[in-house]
């Protein structure tokens, strides 16, 4: 687990950063995950690139 600071930074842009960090560490499981309910790899990558 990665631990990260953001200083300074309005909440916002805060905000978005960690989502984008949350999305990137979980991108592997979150693409198996979706795979596994929708039974088609290229929707599921679909949908976890929308994320």
């Amino acid at each position: 687990m990665t631990v990260i600071t953001v200083v300074g930074s309005l909440p916002e842009a805060r905000s978005g950063f960690l989502l984008h960090r949350l999305v990137a560490d979980h991108a592997q499981a979150l693409l198996a995950y979706a795979e596994r309910l929708l039974r088609d790899r290229y929707t599921a990558e679909d949908i976890v690139q929308e994320t």
